[in-house]
């Protein structure tokens, strides 16, 4: 790209966050974001730098500093350090005043602007803290930009207006889904599927809003910060899959599948809760990791949520192929002996009619279910429904698992033929002669990877164990026994007692 059109691109990019942008070149910048990438990593990394500093646009004390700008918008560490130096930048940002040498340096500067977000940062420097005035939505009449459209859809029905365009692009405002799901793709790369029904916003590459309804949503490591406000929490991204839901009352239900994200108590966008006095006060966020879910109501309160259902969030891989089954559901609930009381935020998944082949095995691991052979999953176990426990479970001693059936079924144990089956497993159930395979995937210091199909990237064995209920309720499951170091703890299955 010549100078003079990157020149312009930059321009155009201000005017919109500003909300001068003509029409025309509205017209033209929606062009070039739909269409090249680096047109559209620029605008993510103008997008990003509203979000780091999306705290401070009420005129509050700016305490990032400038190494740690940088870094978190993708500038190396050696950059930083000499593009620091060049600058002589030993201040924080809110100290930071425009200056002529930051443009003399731009003009010099060797490393090329796009792969490095070097640019973004300057520009920041060089206006200032009056960049605050980014916020999305904050300009009245900005005219709107396309930073997400619907990629996929099922069953899809929108509410008049707020539907998506023939192009697929979201409008500026609320979308409103009132059956089906849809995925949604932002142009930094985040993919949102979206469950009715649901309100919906893209406010900005990297920030969006859920009113209420649920989501699911996958980001991965080249976006940074990605936002969702709901009318009581604010969860940042780290860079993960995660899901939301949100009730008509506002409470907000947030589960980690994988990664980490950060979950703040958000009724009014001011990271409030209520104190024992019924003033608000400022907090912290609470960090989440894989295979936590918890529940924020409107007075700021985290509460465990125990279970999770596919009904409790859509399915990002397999959403279409979940939508069209029809079965009702075999488990109620799962509970263990272990976790009391709302600091031990750890949740067990319930996934309805969903095993067979590479589907994940544990909630806090990467790892999956497969066939041993070419023959693939024991027919039996196809299409069931499955539980993902803690892997971590498998060194505890006083363990027990209690699954409430809603009917008769089959209840399934995958155990660890690397262990000695303990006294419940032998007493309560019986071994088919069947087996299962555990893909464990990447380790360190290895080249082994997860594979797909059956057969492939086996790592051990686990015997199929059987029990036959014939009544609904409680079916209890103790531990898996031994203290052993790498063997796994077991799996669950729930298959109908006789066929659908």
């Amino acid at each position: 790209m010549r100078e003079n059109d990157f020149n312009q691109l930059l321009q155009g990019i201000w005017e919109y966050f500003d909300g001068t942008l003509t029409p025309e070149s509205l017209a033209q910048l929606n062009e070039q974001v739909a269409t090249n990438p680096k047109v559209a990593d620029l605008f993510v990394q103008s997008a990003e730098l509203e979000g780091l500093l999306d705290q401070f646009h009420a005129g509050e004390r700016i305490e990032i500093e400038a190494h740690q700008l940088l870094s978190a918008i993708g500038v190396a560490s050696g950059q930083s350090d000499t593009l620091l130096a060049s600058l002589s930048l030993d201040r924080d940002i809110e100290k930071r005043e425009s200056s002529p040498v930051l443009l003399s340096w731009v003009q010099k500067w060797p490393t090329p602007m796009w792969s490095t977000g070097v640019l973004a940062a300057l520009l920041l420097l060089i206006l200032g803290v009056g960049v605050l005035g980014w916020r999305g939505g904050a300009q009245p009449g900005k005219p709107p930009l396309h930073v997400a459209a619907v990629a996929a859809s099922t069953d899809a029905l929108w509410s008049g207006s707020s539907a998506p365009d023939s192009d697929g692009w979201l409008p500026e405002g609320s979308v409103r889904l009132n059956r089906g799901q849809a995925e949604i793709r932002f142009v930094s790369g985040v993919i949102v599927v979206l469950k009715a029904p649901a309100e919906f916003q893209a406010i900005s590459a990297i920030e969006a809003n859920l009113k209420h309804g649920s989501i699911t949503a996958r980001v991965d490591g080249k976006t940074t910060s990605f936002k969702i406000h709901t009318p009581t929490a604010k969860v940042v991204d780290l860079g993960t899959e995660f899901g939301i839901s949100v009730a008509e009352s506002g409470e907000t239900d947030v589960a980690v599948f994988d990664g980490k994200v950060d979950v703040s108590c958000d009724p009014d966008g001011k990271d409030q809760k209520l104190d024992k006095s019924g003033d608000r006060t400022k907090l912290p966020p609470r960090r989440m990791e894989a295979g936590e879910a918890l529940r924020v109501d409107w007075a700021g309160q985290f509460r465990r949520i125990v279970t999770v259902t596919d009904n409790s969030f859509p399915a990002l891989a397999r959403s279409r192929e979940i939508e069209n089954i029809q079965r009702p559901p075999l488990i109620a609930t799962v509970g263990d002996t272990l976790r009391n009381g709302d600091d031990n935020a750890k949740f067990y998944r319930i996934v309805s009619s969903g095993f067979g082949e590479d589907v994940p095995a544990y909630v806090d691991r990467n790892y999956e279910w497969n066939g041993i052979d070419k023959t693939g999953i024991p027919k039996c176990l196809i299409g069931a429904e499955y539980i993902m426990p803690f892997n971590s479970d498998k060194f505890a001693e006083d363990l027990e698992v209690t699954v409430t059936l809603e009917r008769p079924a089959i209840v399934y144990v995958l155990f660890d033929d690397r262990g000695r089956p303990p006294k419940w497993l032998k007493q309560s159930f019986v071994d088919t002669g069947l087996d299962v395979g555990l893909d464990e995937g990447p380790y360190p210091g290895t080249a082994h990877a997860l594979a797909q199909g059956p057969g492939q990237s086996i790592d051990y064995r686990f015997s199929v164990w059987k029990r036959e209920v014939k009544e609904s309720g409680a079916v209890v499951l103790g531990p898996r026994g031994g203290i052993s170091r790498g063997r796994a703890m077991y799996g669950i299955v729930v298959a109908p007692l006789e066929a659908p």
